[in-house]
């Protein structure tokens, strides 16, 4: 996500933060599976997430809200 962190949230659990920038590059890269924007945030899927998950020997299941 584009947004800042909320006091309790760390890096890497719940959500990855990168600046706005950063985001819409990797976007126009075609680096995520789907993305959008809520509350003038960003937010999406990166495609190197799932494949860190999978490479791991899990199922990653998706539940994505593509605009």
């Amino acid at each position: 996500t584009s947004r800042k962190p909320k006091v309790d949230e760390k890096e890497g659990q719940m959500y990855l933060f990168m600046s706005r920038s950063e985001m819409e590059t990797d976007i126009k890269c075609g680096r995520f599976l789907e993305h959008g924007e809520y509350d003038g945030n960003l937010y999406g899927t990166k495609i190197d997430s799932i494949h860190e998950v999978v490479d791991s020997g899990k199922i990653c299941i998706l539940d994505v809200n593509p605009q």
